[in-house]
């Protein structure tokens, strides 16, 4: 194989591993929490495939008075005053006290690597827990009946999956979860992809030369 050909398909792997590489961000809203007389959010990753997704919590508002937190697996606090889930662990938890609260937004980043061939997608669910038994205080029509307020999947295609679940029976409390950025961005080119190219090009200019 010559010069020319090896630049290009160089530049053409490289491409493709740098399109592998997306993410997304969330805005997660709960209000309607008057009634209750403090609230405790969990959130639980599942990981499905090794270690290859994260969830980064930030942007926390609430009218009520933080509490407790608990920190599971690869659950981690950050020194920005975040809260970090990796899928270095298989079970991953965070859970998040709060009284007084009629209502908590927050704000998810999240990576969206696909799984490995033949297993399972990285998963991240939301609760409303009482504080009292651990248990989910809303019983939601999450189908698998968890009782999970929403869920996003780690699909590879762009930003994963995200769902919204109702309540089963009328509750005070009411929720919603919205993507962010663009379901559809435009790729711009990676560093590896202008590294690629600029490599083609000097081999290209250098086989011209040899061959005048």
């Amino acid at each position: 194989m010559n010069a020319i050909p090896r630049a290009f398909l160089l530049a053409a792997t490289l491409a493709t591993s740098a399109g592998q590489a997306s993410a997304s961000s969330i805005q997660f809203d709960i209000a309607g929490l008057d009634a209750l007389s403090s609230s405790v959010l969990g959130f639980d990753f599942i990981d499905g495939d090794g270690p290859s997704n994260s969830v980064y919590i930030s942007h926390i508002n609430t009218d009520g008075i933080a509490g407790s937190v608990t920190l599971i697996g690869g659950a981690s606090a950050s020194t920005s005053g975040g809260y970090l889930l990796e899928d270095s662990a298989f079970y991953s938890s965070l859970q998040l006290e709060y009284s007084g609260a009629s209502q908590i937004s927050l704000h998810l980043a999240t990576t969206d690597n696909a799984p490995a061939p033949g297993m399972f997608e990285d998963t991240l669910a939301i609760y409303l827990l009482d504080i009292s038994s651990g248990l989910p205080s809303i019983f939601t029509d999450e189908p698998l009946g968890t009782n999970a307020l929403i869920s996003w999947t780690a699909s590879g295609l762009g930003q994963g999956n995200l769902l919204v679940y109702g309540p089963l029976t009328p509750v005070p409390a009411t929720w919603t979860a919205t993507f962010l950025n663009d379901p559809n961005p435009v790729p711009e080119p990676g560093i590896p992809l202008l590294l690629a190219t600029g490599i083609a090009g000097l081999l290209l200019t250098k086989t011209l030369r040899r061959g005048s």
